[in-house]
Protein backbone atom coordinates (compact mmCIF):
# COMPACT_ATOMS: atom_id res chain seq x y z
CA UNK A 1 0.00 0.00 0.00
CA UNK A 2 1.15 3.24 -0.96
CA UNK A 3 1.44 5.76 1.96
CA UNK A 4 3.71 8.56 0.25
CA UNK A 5 4.63 9.72 -3.22
CA UNK A 6 7.96 11.09 -4.28
CA UNK A 7 8.52 14.67 -5.64
CA UNK A 8 8.68 13.29 -9.19
CA UNK A 9 4.90 11.79 -8.72
CA UNK A 10 3.66 14.98 -7.14
CA UNK A 11 5.03 16.77 -10.11
CA UNK A 12 3.08 14.20 -12.78
CA UNK A 13 0.47 14.40 -10.83
CA UNK A 14 0.44 18.04 -11.34
CA UNK A 15 0.56 17.80 -15.22
CA UNK A 16 -2.03 15.57 -15.19
CA UNK A 17 -4.35 18.08 -13.43
CA UNK A 18 -3.08 20.51 -15.37
CA UNK A 19 -3.77 18.70 -18.88
CA UNK A 20 -7.51 17.47 -17.61
CA UNK A 21 -8.18 21.28 -16.72
CA UNK A 22 -7.40 22.50 -19.95
CA UNK A 23 -9.53 19.81 -21.51
CA UNK A 24 -12.62 21.31 -19.47
CA UNK A 25 -11.70 25.20 -19.78
CA UNK A 26 -11.56 24.89 -23.95
CA UNK A 27 -14.74 24.44 -25.12
CA UNK A 28 -15.25 25.35 -28.81
CA UNK A 29 -18.22 27.05 -29.70
CA UNK A 30 -21.42 25.32 -30.53
CA UNK A 31 -23.41 25.29 -33.73
CA UNK A 32 -26.62 25.40 -31.71
CA UNK A 33 -28.62 24.84 -34.93
CA UNK A 34 -26.68 22.00 -35.76
CA UNK A 35 -27.00 20.73 -32.49
CA UNK A 36 -30.86 21.70 -32.25
CA UNK A 37 -31.43 20.05 -35.37
CA UNK A 38 -29.78 16.37 -34.62
CA UNK A 39 -31.61 16.44 -31.13
CA UNK A 40 -35.08 16.75 -33.22
CA UNK A 41 -34.14 14.42 -35.12
CA UNK A 42 -33.22 11.72 -32.54
CA UNK A 43 -36.27 12.27 -30.75
CA UNK A 44 -38.32 12.03 -33.99
CA UNK A 45 -36.35 8.56 -34.55
CA UNK A 46 -37.72 7.59 -31.29
CA UNK A 47 -41.07 8.84 -31.75
CA UNK A 48 -40.98 11.55 -29.02
CA UNK A 49 -41.73 14.54 -28.72
CA UNK A 50 -38.18 16.71 -28.45
CA UNK A 51 -37.31 18.75 -25.25
CA UNK A 52 -37.05 22.39 -24.91
CA UNK A 53 -33.78 23.03 -26.17
CA UNK A 54 -31.66 25.56 -24.05
CA UNK A 55 -28.36 26.68 -24.84
CA UNK A 56 -25.99 28.48 -22.57
CA UNK A 57 -22.62 30.45 -22.76
CA UNK A 58 -20.77 28.28 -20.28
CA UNK A 59 -20.44 24.97 -18.09
CA UNK A 60 -20.86 27.24 -14.99
CA UNK A 61 -24.22 29.19 -16.86
CA UNK A 62 -25.21 25.60 -17.75
CA UNK A 63 -24.60 24.01 -14.22
CA UNK A 64 -26.73 27.11 -12.72
CA UNK A 65 -29.51 26.62 -15.20
CA UNK A 66 -29.40 23.07 -14.34
CA UNK A 67 -30.05 24.03 -10.47
CA UNK A 68 -32.37 26.29 -11.11
CA UNK A 69 -34.63 23.88 -13.13
CA UNK A 70 -34.36 21.36 -10.52
CA UNK A 71 -35.29 23.39 -7.92
CA UNK A 72 -38.84 24.61 -9.69
CA UNK A 73 -39.48 20.81 -11.04
CA UNK A 74 -38.21 19.72 -7.33
CA UNK A 75 -40.59 22.28 -5.78
CA UNK A 76 -43.99 21.35 -8.38
CA UNK A 77 -43.23 17.56 -8.11
CA UNK A 78 -43.11 18.50 -4.08
CA UNK A 79 -46.54 20.55 -4.32
CA UNK A 80 -48.19 17.46 -6.72
CA UNK A 81 -46.75 15.01 -4.35
CA UNK A 82 -47.97 16.83 -1.40
CA UNK A 83 -51.20 17.41 -2.38
CA UNK A 84 -51.76 13.33 -3.36
CA UNK A 85 -50.04 12.31 -0.45
CA UNK A 86 -52.43 14.81 1.97
CA UNK A 87 -55.60 13.60 0.53
CA UNK A 88 -54.76 10.01 0.39
CA UNK A 89 -53.67 10.11 4.26
CA UNK A 90 -56.19 11.98 4.97
CA UNK A 91 -58.63 9.92 3.19
CA UNK A 92 -56.77 6.94 5.21
CA UNK A 93 -56.77 8.31 8.26
CA UNK A 94 -60.62 9.74 7.67
CA UNK A 95 -61.84 5.57 7.17
CA UNK A 96 -59.66 4.44 10.11
CA UNK A 97 -60.84 6.96 12.22
CA UNK A 98 -64.31 6.75 11.66
CA UNK A 99 -64.07 2.23 12.03
CA UNK A 100 -62.18 2.66 15.21
CA UNK A 101 -64.56 5.25 16.49
CA UNK A 102 -68.10 3.71 15.25
CA UNK A 103 -66.81 0.22 16.68
CA UNK A 104 -66.07 1.71 19.81
CA UNK A 105 -68.66 3.99 19.79
CA UNK A 106 -71.16 1.31 19.00
CA UNK A 107 -69.40 -1.25 21.84
CA UNK A 108 -69.83 1.49 24.45
CA UNK A 109 -73.36 2.18 23.44
CA UNK A 110 -74.22 -1.24 22.90
CA UNK A 111 -73.23 -2.33 26.63
CA UNK A 112 -74.58 0.99 27.86
CA UNK A 113 -78.13 0.71 26.49
CA UNK A 114 -78.11 -3.28 27.20
CA UNK A 115 -77.10 -2.19 30.77
CA UNK A 116 -80.21 0.48 30.94
CA UNK A 117 -82.90 -1.70 29.23
CA UNK A 118 -82.34 -4.80 31.22
CA UNK A 119 -82.27 -2.99 34.14
CA UNK A 120 -85.29 -0.71 33.54
CA UNK A 121 -87.05 -4.00 32.03
CA UNK A 122 -86.23 -5.43 35.41
CA UNK A 123 -87.08 -3.08 37.36
CA UNK A 124 -90.39 -2.73 35.53
CA UNK A 125 -90.97 -6.56 35.03
CA UNK A 126 -90.74 -7.24 38.39
CA UNK A 127 -92.63 -4.88 39.96
CA UNK A 128 -95.83 -5.82 37.52
CA UNK A 129 -94.69 -9.55 38.59
CA UNK A 130 -95.42 -8.48 42.17
CA UNK A 131 -98.40 -7.13 41.88
CA UNK A 132 -99.72 -9.43 39.28
CA UNK A 133 -98.40 -12.68 41.41
CA UNK A 134 -99.47 -10.70 45.15
CA UNK A 135 -102.71 -10.32 43.95
CA UNK A 136 -103.08 -13.67 42.46
CA UNK A 137 -101.93 -14.89 45.09
CA UNK A 138 -103.89 -13.04 48.00
CA UNK A 139 -107.27 -13.96 45.63
CA UNK A 140 -105.95 -17.28 45.46
CA UNK A 141 -105.50 -17.74 49.29
CA UNK A 142 -108.25 -15.96 50.59
CA UNK A 143 -110.89 -18.55 47.91
CA UNK A 144 -109.03 -21.58 49.30
CA UNK A 145 -108.93 -19.99 52.94
CA UNK A 146 -112.54 -19.08 52.77
CA UNK A 147 -113.17 -22.08 51.33
CA UNK A 148 -111.70 -24.27 54.13
CA UNK A 149 -112.54 -22.24 56.85
CA UNK A 150 -116.01 -22.09 55.33
CA UNK A 151 -115.80 -26.16 55.00
CA UNK A 152 -114.18 -26.40 58.36
CA UNK A 153 -116.71 -24.56 60.37
CA UNK A 154 -119.43 -25.43 58.76
CA UNK A 155 -118.26 -29.26 59.63
CA UNK A 156 -117.26 -28.15 63.07
CA UNK A 157 -120.67 -26.28 64.44
CA UNK A 158 -122.52 -29.36 62.77
CA UNK A 159 -120.96 -31.63 64.95
CA UNK A 160 -121.40 -29.37 67.67
CA UNK A 161 -124.38 -28.90 66.31
CA UNK A 162 -125.04 -32.52 66.58
CA UNK A 163 -123.40 -33.68 69.47
CA UNK A 164 -125.58 -30.72 71.46
CA UNK A 165 -128.67 -32.12 69.91
CA UNK A 166 -128.13 -35.48 70.35
CA UNK A 167 -126.95 -35.27 74.24
CA UNK A 168 -130.31 -32.79 74.68
CA UNK A 169 -132.42 -35.06 73.03
CA UNK A 170 -131.14 -37.97 75.06
CA UNK A 171 -131.72 -36.23 78.04
CA UNK A 172 -134.64 -35.41 77.37
CA UNK A 173 -135.55 -39.13 76.61
CA UNK A 174 -133.99 -40.33 79.57
CA UNK A 175 -135.83 -37.36 81.75
CA UNK A 176 -138.95 -38.50 80.24
CA UNK A 177 -138.27 -42.09 80.97
CA UNK A 178 -137.40 -41.62 84.43
CA UNK A 179 -140.76 -39.48 85.06
CA UNK A 180 -142.65 -42.53 83.69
Amino acid sequence: MITDLTAAQWRRMEEVKEEWLGYGMDIPDTDERTAERCMQAFYQAINTPAPQIIFCDSPLGTTILSCALDASLDASLLSSLDASLRASLCASLRASLRASLLSSLDASLDASLRASLLSSLDASLLSSLDASLLSSLRASLLSSLDASLLSSLRASLLSSMDASLHSSMLAKFQSSFDQK
